[in-house]
């Protein structure tokens, strides 16, 4: 049983003066749970829509033209709000922003959200409350000051660009972009253009590039796992993959058995695209102890000559060339950075944060408490960051209630640390991505701490139930069965209409390697996963 967080027995519920900062898929969520446990909300929102990166008009950079989602709908769903598609899918993000505008309708959303507000402060009275002061994104000089108990800070990942710098780049007479500026490839056409990084944007946007481009080389310093869209050829989306039954499997063992399939298509396959993927992810390695690029679009254009890989990291820029470590130089038109962000909130003025990590659950910072909290700044290595952001709203919303209390100082300090050296140690291949959590073990331990969840009796007394929960996709779906705000009818009736991905050969495999690992794992000879 997960002490980490207790119901307070002895307090009744009360009711908050919330704030919300950003209605993206984060703060909508937040906004939703805060309500349902009775809490008056209010949300700011700098734009004059919802939907914060998806929202194409006003968003400066995330979302190109031709942005098809990495995480299938039904991960980036709400478990409170199925999507009405009947089969798993990629979203383009003109359909997830009508999907978002469905449930902020549905959900009478609107009606607690202030647009083009701009939160410029979040500071600490002497009263306890909190002072929140907003400029009218339209006219700055107009400000706003309002006082609130809480204030939940879900303005999102993409808000300030991570421009690395290179040695001499000042003597470079070429332009440098960053991919938040990327929304048509047409600029490139006909430059030898260079581009730095492979996350999921950065795959979609050096693929573009690369088919325009007279050349185009791709500088990484190592290789990370890239996933299918749909793996093995299969009709389901990788993260329907996702199961506890996937997870109750040591990480060593599932590196082993990725490795192996991925020899086999390596060496049978016919498809140089396949070919090339297979390839591609045994020289990474270690698959599961990356983050996954869920979106193998790029190799297309690798079999296709069009584009170039070099992995040894720039040495230099020269006037209209870059230079290599490995003494290769190209001749360079343009550059573009598919570096990512970085996480900032010079609004917050009365804590720092560095590193997410040193936040609880990557969301509490020990000098804030519940009084300003962080929401939507944990990403799963695999599954959606709107389920992860489902998990800490309805936490968070318990702790306003006072139905929750968080651990005391010392705990907090020591539960966090063990935290940050789990994901350490699960993603020692990506040190430098500080919001990576893995997304079984976070949504488990969430679950526990809030009472919702799957594994109770009455899952272990329905067969069927039990199937699906085990060997079924880790929906967010199934922390709706039980516990606060529950839906069990929705939650099964979403559960069961979804088929298992992996086939009664594979799920056996998966029962016998569960058994053997923990046999190879008493006797020490394969290393257990660290414990969360």
């Amino acid at each position: 049983m997960n002490t980490q967080t207790e119901t307070n027995p002895t307090s009744t519920k009360t009711v908050k003066k919330v704030c919300v900062i950003g209605a993206g898929p984060s703060g909508l969520i937040a906004i939703k749970e805060l309500l349902d446990e009775g809490h008056e909300v209010t949300c700011f929102e700098k734009h004059a829509r919802l939907g914060g990166v998806f929202n194409y008009k006003d968003f400066e950079g995330g979302i190109c033209d031709s942005t098809l989602l990495t995480v299938s709908n039904y991960f980036m769903a709400y478990s409170c709000f199925p999507p009405t598609d009947e089969k798993r899918k990629y979203w383009t993000f003109q359909e997830y922003i009508a999907y978002l505008c469905g449930f902020a309708e549905h959900f009478n959303l609107e009606n607690h959200i202030s647009f083009n507000r701009k939160t410029v402060s979040v500071k600490r009275q002497h009263d306890g409350l909190y002072e929140v002061i907003v400029e009218d994104s339209q006219d700055p000089e107009k400000t706003e000051t309002h006082y609130f108990n809480h204030v939940a800070v879900c303005s999102g990942t993409h808000q300030i660009p991570r421009m690395i710098h290179f040695k001499d780049q000042e003597s470079f007479k070429g332009q440098i972009y960053h991919s938040a500026d990327f929304k048509t490839p047409e600029e490139f056409k006909g430059k030898r253009v260079l581009c730095i990084g492979i996350g999921e944007s950065g795959a979609d946007v050096t693929h573009q590039i690369s088919q325009v481009a007279d050349e185009c080389i791709l500088s990484i310093r190592q290789y990370q796992t890239v996933v299918e869209r749909y793996p093995f050829g299969r009709k389901f989306p990788n993260d329907a993959f996702t199961s506890y039954a996937l997870y109750s499997i040591p990480t060593v063992v599932q590196n082993w058995l990725a490795d192996m399939q991925l020899a086999v298509m390596e060496k049978v396959s016919k498809d140089k695209k396949v070919v090339e993927y297979a390839r591609w992810n045994r020289i990474t390695g270690n698959l599961f102890n990356h983050f996954f690029t869920k979106n193998e679009v790029f190799f297309k254009s690798i079999v296709e000559g069009k584009l170039k890989v070099n992995t040894s990291g720039i040495d230099h820029f020269e006037e209209d060339c870059v230079v290599f470590n490995d003494g290769s130089q190209i001749m360079v038109d343009a550059v573009m950075l598919n570096t990512g962000y970085v996480d900032q909130f010079p609004f917050v003025k009365d804590a720092q944060v560095n590193n997410i990590r040193s936040l609880y659950k990557h969301m509490i910072h020990p000098e804030l408490g519940t009084d300003v909290v962080f929401i939507g700044f944990a990403r799963p290595g695999v599954g959606g960051v709107p389920a992860c952001s489902e998990m800490q709203s309805r936490y968070f919303a318990l702790l306003c209630s006072n139905t929750l209390q968080l651990p005391g100082e010392f705990e907090l300090e020591a539960i966090t640390l063990k935290h940050a050296a789990f994901e350490e140690s699960i993603y020692f291949k990506n040190p430098r991505i500080k919001s990576l959590v893995h997304y079984s073990t976070y949504m488990h331990d969430f679950a526990q701490l809030i009472g919702c969840s799957p594994w109770r009796l009455p899952t272990f007394l329905d067969p069927r139930l039990l199937y699906k929960v085990w060997f079924g996709s880790q929906l967010p779906n199934v922390y709706r069965l039980y516990g606060p705000h529950q839906d069990t009818e929705q939650a099964k009736k979403v559960i069961y209409k979804l088929p298992i991905a992996i086939n009664p050969f594979e799920q056996l495999i998966y029962l016998l390697l569960t058994g053997l690992s923990a046999v190879l794992t008493r006797v020490g000879v394969i290393k257990s996963d660290p414990s969360y």
